[in-house]
């Protein structure tokens, strides 16, 4: 329809660069879209030590598996779940996850994710810091622009 495309991987974290493929090979262009281009959309967790970035991480594991229990409340917070053991079952349903989130310091999410738009052939980056916090939120968004 000589659109962009907008692989949003927070929501289907196994979406593969051959999506990319058949839109190119299929594109049409158009006047708003001459040639094809490609957003790749994602939740990017950047903090500035790696365990700061575990806790986030173990924060949206624990909202990932409260949506697929249907307890969706808004966002917790670390403090609030920093005791919660992901059981057996929890680790196993949390494999549906992995491709939906980037976490670390900034410079693993900068090699992550120049390894993914390269991948995917990605001109932009949609970054979804998704966190309890307004300060965690922000500093991602920070660290993402100093690398970036």
């Amino acid at each position: 329809y000589g659109m962009g495309l907008a692989i949003a991987r927070f929501i289907n974290g196994y979406a593969t660069p051959d999506i990319v493929d058949t839109y190119k090979k299929t594109f049409i262009p158009s006047e708003s879209f001459p040639e094809p281009k490609v957003a790749l959309s994602m939740v990017i967790l950047c903090a500035d030590t790696e365990e700061k970035a575990m806790r986030l991480k173990k924060a949206v594991d624990y909202q990932f598996l409260q949506i697929d229990k249907r307890n969706f409340e808004g966002i917790s917070d670390y403090e609030d779940i920093k005791d919660y053991k992901f059981s057996l079952m929890d680790r196993e349903l949390l494999k549906a996850h992995r491709g939906k989130v980037i976490y670390g310091t900034k410079e693993q999410v900068k090699k992550e994710l120049t390894e993914l738009a390269n991948a995917f052939d990605a001109e932009e980056i949609i970054a979804v810091a998704w966190a309890a916090s307004f300060e965690d939120r922000k500093r991602s968004f920070e660290l993402l622009a100093e690398m970036f």
